[in-house]
């Protein structure tokens, strides 16, 4: 089966109300990955027309969320790719590549998923199963790639281009459970962003990351100060506690292990506060792009095989 067709609409929609997760464990631990670089997929998902939720699940399937990674195949985007589809991106890009960009790449000119209006769950297992490719079915087995982690699972596994293990487990978390837990875990937080984000969430996202950047900017410096402080404090007591009678000085080990702790706070504050400014980089350089990259996926012609002539290698 290579064509979406009323019969997969069927089963997919089938499939996906009776679908339990059989390790919430690690799908939830996959899920948090990929809301942790949800800024990062608003703006791909503003590149490619694509969902989101979709684009984290298939790159925790090919790269366990790396952000630094192609969509095409877990290559790095510091180099063209090497698996196929190899020399992905073709000149005259050149890396180090983006992630928007090498979803681009990845789903709008080779694929051609920019081109998808219905991007219902069936839909979507859909695309997620011609990613990877119709192996699984063609055996009779519901594909891992869409199920595992869940009661849809059965046994059976890829373990190489063509070599396939009817005993191997894939334990990586599937794209359907997965999807499920991110949108019920971003839709119980505070500000649940739509799964094709208009440019008015964009927006929005850009001004939450940058006030929370400068949020825990703030926290840092003065995690950072305090640190210092008790450090002051710890030093002047020196003095009074060599004249004291040996022994152990608790109150300067506390003071020492206070300024520590504020210390590595401060670190911390640091690196999230950088984090929320890329960001809003990104999602900023989304906004500003928004209409140039719909008017550039409205000018891409068919990709040549209508039905995608590549599948995936699992990494």
């Amino acid at each position: 089966m290579t064509s979406f067709t009323d019969a997969y609409r069927a089963e997919a929609e089938r499939l996906c109300a009776t679908m339990t997760v059989a390790d919430p464990a690690r799908i939830d631990a996959a899920a948090r990955r990929i809301l942790k670089i949800k800024p990062m997929l608003l703006a791909a998902s503003a590149r490619t027309g694509v969902p989101w939720p979709w684009l984290g699940a298939v790159l925790e399937r090919e790269s366990s969320c790396r952000a630094g990674r192609h969509l095409h195949n877990g290559d790095p985007l510091t180099a063209r790719t090497v698996h196929v589809p190899a020399g992905r991106l073709p000149a005259p890009a050149a890396p180090p590549f983006s992630f928007a960009d090498s979803a681009f790449d990845a789903l709008c000119v080779l694929k051609g998923l920019h081109r998808i209006a219905d991007w219902s769950p069936a839909r979507q297992a859909f695309e997620a199963e011609r990613y990877n490719g119709f192996g699984y079915r063609r055996r009779g087995l519901r594909s891992p790639y869409l199920w595992a982690g869940s009661s849809l699972q059965q046994a059976g596994k890829y373990i190489a281009d063509g070599a396939f293990d009817p005993n191997a487990d894939d334990r990586q978390p599937g794209v359907m459970p997965l999807i499920q837990r991110v949108l019920a875990l971003d839709g119980a937080g505070p500000l649940p962003s739509p799964a094709l984000p208009a440019k008015a969430d964009l927006e929005a996202g850009a001004a939450r990351a940058a006030a929370q950047a400068q949020r825990t900017g703030a926290g840092a410096a003065t995690a950072g100060a305090g640190a210092g402080g008790v450090e002051t404090v710890r030093q002047a007591g020196d003095t009074a506690s060599a004249e004291a009678v040996a022994g152990v000085d608790w109150m300067a080990l506390g003071l020492t292990a206070a300024a520590l702790a504020l210390l590595v706070l401060a670190l911390w504050l640091a690196w999230r506060s950088g984090w929320h400014r890329r960001a809003a980089a990104a999602l900023g350089t989304a906004v500003a792009h928004a209409e140039r990259w719909a008017a550039e996926r409205a000018r891409l012609p068919a990709p040549a095989d209508a039905e995608g002539a590549w599948t995936q290698i699992a990494i």
